[in-house]
């Protein structure tokens, strides 16, 4: 069965092969980036770690390791509002966005772009 299939057939109550495994494609199935770290180490992978949530510190999940532990689901979102300020260094298709607000209301919440208030 394929991960698409296996996915489907669970969310429409039936049997899969297995139960689909979802490591990463949301915030509730992320990793923080401490344990990733360790987890890499000992599975041998030394590449740099990319925080994607700096808040609750989640990082993008690895092709490689979503392979090793046989992952079916990938996350999709939106693209980061063209605003919001970036990690200096990297580029603006990869960088991830900063906490930094595109401007605070006077009750004390970030509006981003879209208009959506978020608590400070």
């Amino acid at each position: 069965m394929l991960s698409r299939e296996r996915v489907i057939t669970t969310l429409n109550h039936r049997e899969p092969d297995r139960v689909p495994i979802d490591f990463g494609g949301t915030s509730a199935t992320g990793i923080e980036v401490t344990a990733y770290d360790r987890l890499k180490g000992l599975l041998g992978i030394e590449t740099a770690s990319l925080i994607t949530n700096r808040r609750a510190q989640l990082v993008a999940v690895e092709e490689a390791i979503k392979n090793r532990f046989h992952a079916d689901v990938d996350g999709i979102e939106a693209n980061p509002a063209a605003s919001l300020p970036r990690v200096a260094g990297l580029p603006a298709d990869t960088s991830p966005i900063t906490t930094s607000p595109v401007h605070t209301s006077p009750n004390m919440t970030s509006i981003d772009e879209w208009g959506v208030h978020w608590l400070s």
